[in-house]
């Protein structure tokens, strides 16, 4: 059996949200509606603190990169200072 891709199932729902809406009573179309509000919150709350969990150790893995290059430090950009090694000898 050939599966169907992602935009077709999509589209595919869509149509049958609307022929269900069209044919269900309008408490039955209240329920979906308030599920849909709920589980749209839900995702409004979620998805910011995924991306915090996401991006904050990705930052600590980079200041834990520079700082593990110990002899090797090039000084502040806008110090002046080039403590480069081909400079120092």
């Amino acid at each position: 059996m050939k599966k169907i891709g992602l935009l077709p199932r999509i589209v595919i729902a869509i149509v049958m949200g609307i022929l269900i809406g069209n044919v269900l009573p309008e408490g039955w179309v209240r329920v979906f509606v308030t599920f849909n509000y709920v589980f749209s919150q839900f995702l409004g709350f979620l998805i910011p603190l995924i991306i915090i969990g996401l991006v904050t150790p990705a930052i600590a893995d980079i200041g834990k990169a520079v700082c593990s290059h110990g002899d090797r430090h090039l000084g502040h950009p806008m110090s002046g200072q080039d403590n480069s090694p081909e400079l120092l000898a």
